[in-house]
């Protein structure tokens, strides 16, 4: 998988779920290839991940699409992508308004300078 967003999500096998156990964290996407998609806020190539959930869980289906460069574009569940419900469960997606968020903020420099009382701090200290 490419880098981005979803590089917090491990691609290592889940787990069997026992009873009284929390699910994972760890899902495992499957990229089903590449989608050409027109959403209110971004319309070009994008990558499409899937997966398929255990029949214990709420929908079948759970995927999201991403742009080339790894932003979140779209994510939905109960269904493979926005016009096409599957499965079990409620049917719903998003898409991001990348926007509002997809440029670097520029910080000035001063916001992470070493506080002045930190600046004579010793590094290591002599035991008693």
């Amino acid at each position: 998988m490419r880098g981005g967003w979803r590089g917090a999500y491990s691609a290592h096998r889940q787990k069997p779920r026992t009873a009284n156990t929390a699910p994972s964290t760890s899902p495992v996407y499957s990229n089903t290839g590449t989608v050409d998609i027109t959403t209110p806020f971004y319309s070009g190539e994008g990558f499409h991940y899937q997966m398929q959930l255990a029949s214990t869980e709420a929908v079948d289906y759970f995927w999201y699409v991403t742009t080339p460069e790894g932003l979140p574009v779209q994510q939905g569940e109960g269904g493979t992508d926005a016009d096409t419900p599957a499965g079990r469960g409620v049917f719903v997606y998003h898409s991001y308004n990348m926007t509002a968020w997809a440029q670097p903020a520029a910080i000035d420099a001063a916001v992470f300078a070493v506080p002045a009382v930190c600046l004579a701090t010793k590094t290591t200290c002599a035991l008693p």
